[in-house]
């Protein structure tokens, strides 16, 4: 989804020298726009937005293009060429004023060019190869750094004010917006200068106080450690099930069959001891005051070794295929062991290591009883050997000429026969075990083969690349089948599934993928965030999420960035993510690939931002301008909630394609915000428009209304249930009890079996719509449920037969009519909570994935709270020992205290939170299929019960 600049050429492959834009993994080239392949190594964007800076010559070398050059962002064209620099340009950078673009190279300078006249204003020499730079806030200083050091230099005299030096070469600067701090990077690193107090002549730090950036701080340098949070390890569970991630300090899984996410383990490292089959991983759990070392076998999901975490625990590099043996170094490149890891016993050392060239890759055979590893001499990168040991003595059984550079992964097939090698050469070598000799070099990858995984059949081999790349080979021909194209970064993990018919890879671009072997085709991606946030998406755009995941994934329509948010309503759909995840054949609605209307302009014309009121009765003004897509709908939301009727389809006004919408809204005490977005024809969400007003008026006091519904006994009595009826009645009960204290009064309104007919439930829905605003509402619905076409009904007692679509749809009341009513109740704080089970004679396929994707609709159109069983069937909800349902059991425990932690009160987020962590537990330890709830949350937090 995409619009780039005119005039660009066909890529016909490798680096261009343009710039690329990345629309959800596809690249759409741009024009040619320096003259050097790998030329632009730095862009910058003027203050006022009009303009683009580009830097070449990433190599350093003579000859390059070596230039700066000043594009027109609306246009595409170029407007300035600057020449000077004799070498490549690392970066650029605007003043504050957008008068200059100063650029720093490797040639030792950093020079100052005027945007308007087309000069060179000044030539700043260093005595470093330059690769920062970076102008302060108010533009006279300019900050620039590169081999070792940074310098600190007055932009109108040219010298330098301080210079601050260090062991390691740093990477890219920036100011903060107050000019106070200098930040700047090196490795995986972020240290802060505070260069407030810096004046003419100062110097901050002299050479012989040079600074160690590891880790601590020293005068006014601050460091912050690393950005690398862990490595990125993906394979199937045992059984094929999931997707298990190591990533991020979390070690968690994303289901195959519901693409859901489930809460990750805590763990410190992980690290991949045998990283080419993929066999074991070792983590370190973060425990503070009892770390363990732990190694996971990942075909079974069982531990095979746990121990008291130690800094001088040797380090494993791998295990044998039973788990029973590891290769360990101790720390001492001339010491190679085999242990026994039940014992923790040295069986043998392995001979003829060199202690002039280190281990960069190792296997064990299948039997455990050969050892595989291959040795590069630390003079001599391109002198390569890999060797083979008997493990039982230790001794060299021969040696492989190797690759003429580095071995990065080793793998043997099932057989024990074949040994495969990657290396930094870019090919894998198949070799006879039994002859040592060369079988054949099979090339195709354009960058390191980094890890190898041999299929259980011993047919395939799979390769990830740093081209970035994952191919699939056939082994007995010697041929390349397949190569899989997506990632944008290294492939350092790939894994079959057990049945085969599937790859999974992790890749530095942050995504794990999943493949079709049969095709080669992207399934789908998996993207994790260091929140704990995830979404899953497929390449036609279709995604299921966590409730925060959709809005770190952005997509560029034309000149606008919008989040996968806001196009929520159209490809939220974990229907279709799951049954692609199974392997189904399903046929794509739509394809963001091929784009999408332009959604309308929206603004709040009225009230202005920030004012106050003393009346609690405010006309709000939303107007729409259509960008081509159309409007489909205007929607307001108050503190979280949408208001009123939506008025889809709206009509266009005749001034110039606007639609205007006046609410009028009844605020409450304090802050009061509101946001509107609009909709365009194919429903595309616009980026909000957000203001707030203050209410200063008297407080009133909140008053709570219970409406619980629960039907035991259906018009039919095959469709009745054991606990729906008593689990609304304790849900009344509880409320009764709880009397006064936290709310003025408590209203309790409830229908049970015979009187719950759509015709009473509406009308006490509707009877809601007359509280005040400040009041909070809570609505309990306990029976059948049923989906029809992405749309979820509760079953009332008249309806008969759930199986019968128009029977349903004439009947049943749908979450599009739920929601209107839902819109309609002036009340903030609204808590909706749903336990609608079914038996297993009327379960539909995917209805957990329905009900999450209806429910979550109806949270974002109405602002409220949800919670629902989402249980599969009748028996999986209840429990005879508990007397209700485990739902509304985990549902009262919650609010009778356990949801407190540890406070006075239990507020809804709290109880959500409960709800989700212990109903899993609950189910499973009455010996039933663990639940899951469907939880979704777009209001206001309060309070709904004090621990008594």
């Amino acid at each position: 989804v995409n619009q780039h600049l005119p005039g660009g050429e066909e890529n016909k492959g490798g680096s261009s020298g343009r710039l690329k834009a990345d629309a959800l993994g596809k690249p759409h080239d741009v024009p040619r726009w320096h003259d050097d392949v790998l030329s632009i190594s730095s862009i910058a964007i003027s203050p006022d937005g009009k303009y683009i800076a580009s830097g070449s010559g990433w190599l350093d070398e003579e000859g390059k293009d070596n230039t700066v050059r000043v594009w027109d962002i609306k246009k595409g064209s170029e407007i300035k060429k600057f020449s000077g620099h004799t070498k490549g340009i690392m970066s650029v950078a605007f003043s504050p004023d957008g008068r200059y673009v100063a650029s720093a190279s490797r040639d030792k300078t950093v020079r100052l060019w005027e945007v308007a006249g087309g000069n060179e204003a000044r030539t700043y020499p260093s005595a470093n190869d330059l690769v920062g730079v970076a102008f302060s806030p108010d533009g006279r200083r300019l900050l620039s750094s590169g081999q070792a050091a940074m310098e600190l230099r007055d932009v109108a005299s040219g010298q330098i004010i301080s210079t601050f030096k260090a062991d390691v070469s740093m990477g890219g600067v920036a100011y903060s917006p107050d000019g106070r701090y200098a930040a700047f990077c090196f490795y995986s690193a972020v240290a802060l200068w505070d260069v407030s107090n810096v004046t003419n002549g100062a110097v901050y730090h002299q050479s012989a106080a040079s600074v160690k950036l590891y880790g601590y701080s020293q005068g006014d340098l601050k460091t912050f450690g690393g950005n690398v949070a862990g490595a990125n390890i993906a394979y199937f569970s045992s059984g094929g099930a999931g997707v298990k991630i190591a990533q991020n300090k979390k070690l968690f899984e994303y289901s195959l069959k519901t693409g859901e996410k489930a809460a990750g383990t805590e763990i410190d490292k992980v690290y991949a001891v045998q990283r080419n089959q993929m066999r074991y991983i070792r983590i370190v759990e973060a425990t503070p005051q009892n770390p363990k070392d732990v190694i996971i076998d990942t075909q079974t999901d069982g531990e095979i070794l746990r121990r008291p975490f130690s800094s001088g625990w040797p380090d494993i590099r791998t295990f044998s295929a039973d788990g029973k043996l590891a290769l360990v170094a101790r720390h001492n490149p001339d010491k190679l062991a085999v242990i026994d890891t039940k014992e923790f016993k040295e069986i043998c050392t392995l001979s003829s290591n060199p202690g002039s060239a280190f281990l960069s890759s190792f296997q064990f055979s299948p039997d455990g009883r050969v050892m595989a590893g291959a040795f590069t001499e630390v003079s001599d990168p391109d002198s390569v050997l890999i060797r083979l040991w008997d493990v039982r003595t230790g001794k060299q059984i021969r040696t492989f000429p190797g690759h003429s550079h580095f071995v990065s992964a080793l793998a043997f097939t099932p057989d024990g026969t074949r040994l495969l090698s990657g290396s930094m050469d870019n090919t894998l070598k198949i070799w006879s075990v039994a002859t040592g000799k060369e079988i054949k070099t099979l090339a195709g990858h354009s960058g390191v083969v980094e890890t190898i995984v041999v299929s259980a059949n011993g047919e395939w081999a799979l390769t990830g690349s740093w081209d970035n790349t994952v191919k699939l080979w056939d082994i007995a021909g010697g041929k390349e089948i397949r190569t899989f194209k997506g990632h944008t970064n290294h492939v350092g993990s790939v894994s079959f599934s057990p049945d085969g018919r599937q790859v999974v890879s992790a890749s530095n671009d942050g995504t794990t993928r999943l493949w079709n072997v049969a095709t080669g085709e992207e399934v789908a991606q998996f993207i994790n965030f260091t929140d704990g946030a995830w979404i899953v998406i497929t390449p036609e755009g279709y995604f299921n999420a966590s409730p925060d995941g959709a809005k770190y994934l952005n997509v560029r329509v034309g000149d606008t960035v919008y989040s996968v948010d806001n196009f929520y309503e159209k490809f939220f759909n974990p229907v279709y993510v799951a049954s692609v995840l199974q392997g189904k054949k399903m046929e794509a609605a739509g394809d963001i690939r091929k784009g999408v209307l332009s959604p309308p302009d929206v603004l709040i014309t009225s009230p202005a931002p920030g004012r106050e009121f003393t009346t609690d009765t405010l006309m709000v003004t939303v107007a729409a301008k259509d960008t081509g897509g159309g409007i489909d709908e205007i929607r307001l939301y108050h503190n979280g909630k949408a208001i009123g009727e939506d008025a889809r389809a709206v009509k266009i006004v005749s001034r110039g394609g606007e639609a205007i919408r006046e609410y009028t809204v009844s605020l409450v005490d304090g802050i009061n915000t509101f946001r509107a977005i609009g909709f365009s024809k194919d429903r595309t969400e616009s980026n909000p428009y957000e203001l707030a007003v203050k209410l200063a008026a008297p407080s009133k006091d909140v008053s709570l209304y219970v409406f619980s519904v629960g039907i035991n006994r259906y018009k039919n009595p095959a469709l009745n249930l054991n606990y729906a009826e008593p689990d609304a009645r304790g849900i009344a009960d509880f409320f009764k009890k709880q009397g006064g204290g936290l709310f003025k009064k408590v209203d309790i309104r409830e229908i049970y079996d015979e009187q719950a007919t759509k015709e009473n439930i509406v009308s006490k829905l509707s009877q809601l719509q007359t509280i005040n605003p400040q009041d909070a509402v809570l609505i309990y619905l306990a029976g059948h449920g049923e989906n029809i076409s992405e749309k979820w009904y509760f079953i009332p007692h008249e309806l008969a037969y759930p199986e019968r679509e128009e029977e349903v749809k004439a009947k049943g009341l749908s979450s599009d009519e739920l929601s209107g009513y839902i819109k309609n109740i002036k009340a903030q704080k609204i808590l909706l909570l749903i336990d609608a089970c079914k038996s297993g004679a009327v379960l539909v396929a995917f209805r957990g994935f329905e009900d999450r994707k209806a429910l979550s609709q109806l949270s974002r159109s109405t602002g409220v709270h949800i919670v629902a069983a989402s249980s599969k069937d009748q028996f999986a909800a209840e429990v005879k020992e508990l007397g209700h349902g485990v739902f509304t059991y985990t549902l009262l425990e919650g609010l009778k205290g356990k949801a407190s932690g540890g406070s006075q009160t239990v507020t809804v987020r709290k109880l959500m939170g409960y709800i989700e962590e212990q109903l899993p537990d609950i189910t499973k330890k009455y010996k039933q299929e663990a639940q899951y709830p469907v939880v979704d949350s777009k209001g206001m937090d309060f309070p709904l019960a004090i621990v008594k």
